[in-house]
């Protein structure tokens, strides 16, 4: 990813753990040299106040967007796109 500079995006799970996983994360491969281009919440429940916190939390810290929440059921990403 690094030798073709290629963007990455990082798929996290929207629970428990999921600030200090994603921030983890997103800072070793900042220190490796890997762009990222954004964020997509796995498993997300609309209205649930740890994921949505956990976005707006990951997105300050990292100063990258959530491009996408993905819920249980759907069976592709269009339909999460934020």
């Amino acid at each position: 990813m690094r030798a073709r500079d290629f963007g990455c995006i990082l798929v996290a799970d929207a629970g428990l753990g999921t600030i200090n996983a994603v921030g983890l994360t997103v800072s070793y491969m900042k220190a490796k040299g890997m762009r990222l281009t954004g964020i997509i919440f796995n498993r997300f429940k609309p209205g649930n106040i740890l994921h949505e916190d956990n976005l707006r939390v990951c997105e300050y810290l990292t100063g990258l967007k959530v491009i996408a929440c993905v819920k249980d059921n759907d069976s592709d990403i269009t339909g999460g796109i934020n």
